[in-house]
Protein backbone atom coordinates (compact mmCIF):
# COMPACT_ATOMS: atom_id res chain seq x y z
CA UNK A 1 0.00 0.00 0.00
CA UNK A 2 1.23 3.46 -0.62
CA UNK A 3 1.37 6.13 2.51
CA UNK A 4 -1.12 8.05 0.68
CA UNK A 5 -4.02 5.78 1.52
CA UNK A 6 -2.96 5.21 4.94
CA UNK A 7 -3.82 9.31 5.87
CA UNK A 8 -7.03 10.11 7.06
CA UNK A 9 -8.63 13.10 5.72
CA UNK A 10 -10.73 14.89 8.13
CA UNK A 11 -12.70 18.34 7.90
CA UNK A 12 -11.51 20.99 9.55
CA UNK A 13 -15.00 21.16 10.50
CA UNK A 14 -16.76 17.77 11.13
CA UNK A 15 -20.18 19.28 11.39
CA UNK A 16 -20.02 20.27 7.69
CA UNK A 17 -20.84 17.36 5.19
CA UNK A 18 -19.95 18.85 2.00
CA UNK A 19 -17.38 19.54 0.45
CA UNK A 20 -17.11 23.26 1.25
CA UNK A 21 -18.55 25.22 4.25
CA UNK A 22 -20.19 28.23 1.55
CA UNK A 23 -20.89 25.06 -0.75
CA UNK A 24 -21.86 21.99 0.92
CA UNK A 25 -22.79 19.20 -1.25
CA UNK A 26 -26.39 17.97 -2.67
CA UNK A 27 -27.68 14.74 -2.39
CA UNK A 28 -28.33 12.76 -4.95
CA UNK A 29 -32.49 13.57 -4.86
CA UNK A 30 -31.88 17.02 -4.80
CA UNK A 31 -29.32 16.80 -7.89
CA UNK A 32 -32.30 15.00 -9.73
CA UNK A 33 -35.27 17.13 -8.81
CA UNK A 34 -33.07 19.91 -9.95
CA UNK A 35 -32.49 18.33 -13.62
CA UNK A 36 -35.85 17.54 -13.95
CA UNK A 37 -38.02 20.82 -12.30
CA UNK A 38 -37.64 23.81 -14.13
CA UNK A 39 -39.72 25.43 -11.19
CA UNK A 40 -36.29 24.91 -8.97
CA UNK A 41 -34.30 26.13 -11.46
CA UNK A 42 -36.08 29.22 -11.30
CA UNK A 43 -36.23 29.42 -7.31
CA UNK A 44 -32.43 28.57 -7.52
CA UNK A 45 -31.49 31.49 -9.60
CA UNK A 46 -33.79 33.79 -8.10
CA UNK A 47 -32.06 33.38 -5.15
CA UNK A 48 -28.18 33.47 -6.45
CA UNK A 49 -29.68 36.93 -8.45
CA UNK A 50 -30.35 37.45 -4.53
CA UNK A 51 -27.45 36.89 -2.95
CA UNK A 52 -25.51 38.72 -6.40
CA UNK A 53 -27.06 41.64 -5.55
CA UNK A 54 -26.25 41.50 -1.55
CA UNK A 55 -22.75 41.24 -2.39
CA UNK A 56 -22.58 44.01 -4.37
CA UNK A 57 -24.03 46.07 -2.00
CA UNK A 58 -21.26 45.02 0.42
CA UNK A 59 -18.58 46.49 -2.57
CA UNK A 60 -16.51 49.12 -2.14
CA UNK A 61 -16.69 51.32 -5.75
CA UNK A 62 -13.90 53.58 -6.41
CA UNK A 63 -14.76 57.36 -7.13
CA UNK A 64 -14.43 58.67 -10.30
CA UNK A 65 -11.27 60.48 -8.80
CA UNK A 66 -9.78 57.01 -8.13
CA UNK A 67 -11.08 55.54 -11.44
CA UNK A 68 -9.91 58.06 -13.98
CA UNK A 69 -6.27 57.97 -11.97
CA UNK A 70 -6.16 54.21 -12.34
CA UNK A 71 -7.44 54.65 -16.24
CA UNK A 72 -4.62 56.81 -17.06
CA UNK A 73 -2.28 54.59 -15.08
CA UNK A 74 -3.06 51.93 -16.91
CA UNK A 75 -2.55 53.75 -20.22
CA UNK A 76 0.81 55.01 -19.44
CA UNK A 77 2.18 51.78 -19.01
CA UNK A 78 0.20 50.20 -22.01
CA UNK A 79 2.04 52.88 -24.05
CA UNK A 80 5.70 52.48 -22.60
CA UNK A 81 5.62 48.88 -22.88
CA UNK A 82 4.65 49.13 -26.66
CA UNK A 83 6.96 51.49 -26.95
CA UNK A 84 9.68 49.15 -25.70
CA UNK A 85 8.18 46.15 -27.50
CA UNK A 86 8.04 48.03 -30.82
CA UNK A 87 11.41 49.38 -30.31
CA UNK A 88 12.97 45.68 -29.93
CA UNK A 89 11.18 44.47 -32.40
CA UNK A 90 12.98 47.29 -34.95
CA UNK A 91 16.39 46.27 -33.53
CA UNK A 92 15.58 42.11 -34.07
CA UNK A 93 14.68 43.00 -37.50
CA UNK A 94 17.35 45.04 -38.47
CA UNK A 95 19.61 42.06 -37.25
CA UNK A 96 18.23 39.70 -39.23
CA UNK A 97 18.03 41.81 -42.56
CA UNK A 98 21.82 42.55 -41.75
CA UNK A 99 22.66 38.45 -41.13
CA UNK A 100 20.31 37.08 -43.48
CA UNK A 101 20.39 40.17 -45.88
Amino acid sequence: RRVAQLVVHRSPKPGVGGSSPSAPARTASEIERMQWNPVVWFGESRQFLTEVRSEFRKVTWPTQKEATAGTIGVVVVVAIITLVLGLVDLILGQAVQWIFG
